[in-house]
């Protein structure tokens, strides 16, 4: 009886200590796309399609923000790059150009095992903030 509940308790830990499922790792090949469709809805101006898109729930009004500040402003996105900063997390660099300058957009996203999601336009670059929330 020893040996069987032994046997058990090892399946049990072995089980704890495998890998995530591979079927819900991200393709970053993909954030070209998720980078593409991003500048087409500023572009736009489509505030509700931007919403969906950037995944955020919790910051309801960044839609808003994003395009207030680059909406319909003739953005072409001419590159699109990406670094891992952690499973599922990445830095996705945006080289875009517009009518007056070129310039690059950085932001961190995040894979959720179905879908990419944006940092709200406001996080700090190292995606944390060590302000007290108001």
């Amino acid at each position: 009886m020893a040996r069987i509940l032994a046997l058990a308790l090892l399946a049990a830990v072995f089980g704890a200590c495998s890998g995530p499922d591979e079927s819900s790792s991200p393709d970053p090949a993909t954030l070209r796309g998720y980078a593409e469709e991003y500048v087409s809805l500023l572009q736009a101006k489509d505030e509700p399609g931007l919403r969906q898109h950037l995944g955020n729930e919790a910051h309801p009004g960044d839609a808003a923000k994003r395009l207030a500040a680059y909406g319909g402003a003739g953005w072409v996105l001419s590159d699109a790059s990406w670094t891992s900063l952690a499973p599922r997390v990445y830095a996705l660099s945006m080289v875009v150009s517009g009518p007056a300058d070129r310039t690059t957009w950085r932001y961190n996203v995040e894979w959720t095992g179905e879908r990419w999601i944006m940092a709200p336009l406001d996080s700090p670059p190292t995606g944390a903030a060590t302000a007290r929330p108001e």
